[in-house]
């Protein structure tokens, strides 16, 4: 769904009603991601899924090297430095996937750096345009806008910039319009149903098990450390536990807990147990991970398209595409997994899909009837003649048995079927 964003901007410039879907025809489009989306999609023209891939892994890569060069500087030894940044990135590792929030990783990790220093002009400054960058490219701004904000209200004269720091979100082509999608983001009943990663973290305990496994490694430190009489910087302390606990109450929170985490805990380590001198040789170290880095990158070159597309029902969304092309009336109702990659394979069915992965531009009433049909709990909806399914899901194993529809498709990668009619 980021290409096929991306692709829109490319092609039409900023979108903001829904030409995409049926469910979302008319309705209002704020597309906060749009810098990103736009990024992604110019990647994948100039390199397809490889160069796209290459890239998002260093996004990813560059945000954990930061916060290594971020406890080297506060006096970590390497050894510490390489297994606190490693379970940062396990805590982290549910999140990690070509996305648009790719780009915001090495922005909060600067942002921390920054956070972290005497609050200069310069830095402040700096810290400013970091946000308006970040408000373009995805909506977890809003985390790092609180923190600035929370760290200059504490002084009298950084009060204005507190005040930047709170209007940096809005720095956007969409203005103040843009608090629109924030508003149909936060507290979505339909996201927190449809999307894992706003559930909590009961509801998957085993997705979670890097950031539970930090969590339990951190309390641990922090008691040693009280029992010791070592204590943290309290703004640190402070915005480690709020993100702590919102990672608790959604999965999406746990990567963004994991860098303050790791640099409270290392902080604390250091102090009531100092690690010896490191006899570690930085070049040969390097060129260890220079190698590694080399041979993971080239085994993501390497990959064909059809690799990249392993999940992707390919053949259920080419007799789809078919069907509905000779029926030009046809409305398709595609579950999660189809409905992206239909907008995305097939870009002459644009407007002819129910539903796609924007849930915020539709109305929760219809996410859940959508929901409810996609986990096989009632009857397509009405209005729709095709109904496409993955073969991950029971949607594709009821198409063959309901009533006044006939099998279009079905075959190892998912199904299709058409109302008799």
């Amino acid at each position: 769904m980021t290409l096929v964003s991306g692709r829109w901007v490319a092609q039409h410039g900023l979108p903001h009603v829904d030409h995409l879907t049926i469910a979302g025809h008319g309705r209002r489009w704020i597309d906060e991601q749009w810098l990103a989306q736009w990024t992604m999609y110019e990647l994948w023209r100039l390199g397809g899924y490889a160069l796209l891939s290459v890239v998002a892994a260093a996004l990813v890569a560059s945000a954990f090297g930061v916060l290594a060069f971020v406890l080297l500087e506060r006096g970590s030894q390497p050894r510490r430095t390489l297994k606190w940044t490693t379970l940062a990135f396990a805590a982290a590792l549910p999140d990690v996937a070509v996305r648009a929030q790719d780009f915001a990783y090495p922005l909060f990790a600067v942002l921390c750096w920054l956070l972290l220093r005497p609050p200069t002009n310069r830095r402040l400054a700096a810290m400013i345009a970091l946000l308006v960058l970040w408000a373009n490219l995805h909506g977890s701004v809003l985390v790092g806008s609180l923190l600035v904000a929370a760290s200059c209200a504490r002084r009298v004269r950084l009060l204005p910039w507190a005040v930047a720091a709170l209007a940096a979100p809005l720095a956007t082509p969409y203005g103040y319009d843009v608090v629109h999608y924030y508003r149909s983001v936060l507290g979505n009943s339909a996201l927190q149903r449809f999307a894992s990663e706003w559930k909590p973290v009961t509801a998957d305990p085993l997705a979670a098990i890097g950031f539970l496994g930090l969590v339990v490694v951190l309390a641990y430190v922090l008691t040693v450390a009280w029992r010791r009489g070592v204590r943290s910087e309290l703004p640190l302390l402070v915005a480690t536990a709020a993100l702590v606990v919102a990672g608790f109450a959604e999965l999406r929170w746990e990567t963004w807990a994991a860098f303050p985490a790791v640099i409270l805990a290392t902080d604390l380590l250091n102090a009531y147990d100092p690690s010896p001198p490191s006899t570690w040789k930085a070049r040969p170290a390097l060129v260890a991970v220079g190698l590694a880095a080399a041979a993971g990158l080239a085994v993501l070159a390497a990959q064909s398209a059809a690799g990249f597309e392993r999940r992707t029902p390919r053949h259920a969304l080419a007799a789809t595409a078919r069907f509905a092309l000779a029926h030009s009336a046809a409305r398709i109702l595609a579950d999660d997994v189809s409905s992206d990659a239909l907008l995305w394979k097939e870009p002459a069915l644009l407007g002819r899909v129910g539903f796609d992965d924007r849930l915020e531009v539709y109305r929760p009433a219809a996410v859940s009837a959508w929901a409810d049909v996609v986990e096989a709990r009632r009857r397509p909806l009405p209005g729709y003649d095709v109904l496409v399914a993955s073969s991950r899901n029971e949607l594709a194993r009821r198409i063959a048995s309901l009533r006044g529809w006939r099998v279009v498709y079905d075959g190892g990668d998912g199904a299709a079927g058409a109302r008799t009619r």
